[in-house]
């Protein structure tokens, strides 16, 4: 008799866990379809293993050596212009990586599983935002938004985290909404040995536009000689692309005094502050005053 009831309860609580089981799988809202379609999503970057692209390469033309980027790079290429106009159209027609940092566990649940994550970054989207409002210093202070070309640069720069790659366009285009400055592969997190791309050419690889160079642009020129001519002010300027990233503007004084070369110079500086059109082009600049002998 106590057999038999046993095997009836032992029928009841099966049947209950099955029913459970099969109500907790029929349950509404138990599948995120957001989660789900990223994760039925194709790889947008099959066989990516994180190298530096053919195109990129040709443009940095990387040392073998894995010190010393920036001063490889410089002997490597007299012409620092050719190199910045390689590596902003490799960026427009290729992807880079960017960081996604570990973030803390969520902690568990009171039956020992793992709790909610508060946000489940999509690595082809909320990634590249993520890594947006990450930033490095450039040359003269400001903040960019730091990317890299290939996974080992970026493991030097941020250990421990994770290469995500993005499209060039979308991550010019998340940087945009930020500091709309890119820091190509900086060395660390103060931003030493990074190439800068200023925000004309961020602007030009979001909207997939060719870029226009300032140093090619003859109204940028044509601007500063405005300027200088309605002050009044005797003085030549000329354009000049760094490795760097930044762009020298020289302004060749040729004034009786001290006070007049300064006036100049400010002239200079006012057009490119005011000046809608230099703005634009011309946010990652180094403004340098020679004496026109020296500079002709």
């Amino acid at each position: 008799m106590t057999d038999r009831r046993a095997h009836a309860d032992a029928g009841k609580a099966s049947r209950a866990s099955a029913a459970s089981l099969q109500a907790g799988a029929a349950r509404p809202g138990r599948v995120d379809a957001g989660k789900l379609e990223r994760l039925l999503r194709p790889n947008p970057f099959p066989g990516d293993m994180g190298e530096m692209s053919p195109d990129m390469a040709a443009a940095v033309h990387r040392s073998e050596a894995h010190s010393g980027w920036v001063a490889a790079f410089a002997q490597a290429n007299p012409d620092p212009g050719a190199s910045l106009k390689g590596i902003v159209a490799a960026l427009a027609a290729g992807r880079v990586l960017v960081p996604a940092l570990p973030h803390e566990h969520p902690g568990r649940t009171d039956d020992g599983g793992v709790a909610d994550h508060e946000s489940e970054p999509d690595p082809t989207a909320d990634a590249a935002a993520e890594a947006a409002t990450l930033s490095v210093r450039i040359p003269g202070g400001r903040f960019a938004t730091p990317v890299f070309s290939c996974a080992e640069r970026l493991s030097a720069c941020y250990p421990g985290a994770r290469p995500i790659p993005v499209l060039g366009a979308n991550a010019a285009a998340r940087a945009l909404t930020f500091s709309g400055v890119l820091a190509l592969d900086p060395r660390d997190r103060s931003g030493k040995g990074c190439i800068a791309l200023g925000r004309s050419a961020v602007a030009a690889v979001a909207a997939g536009e060719e870029w226009a160079a300032p140093w090619d642009n003859p109204r940028v020129l044509e601007g500063f000689e405005r300027a200088l001519s309605e002050g009044g002010h005797p003085a030549r300027v000329s354009l000049a692309p760094m490795h760097s990233g930044v762009i020298r503007l020289y302004v060749a004084i040729d004034a009786a005094s001290e006070a007049d070369a300064y006036r100049a110079v400010a002239a200079v500086v006012a057009a490119a502050e005011e000046d809608k059109c230099l703005r634009a082009h011309l946010d990652v600049v180094e403004v340098v005053p020679v004496s026109a002998n020296s500079h002709a």
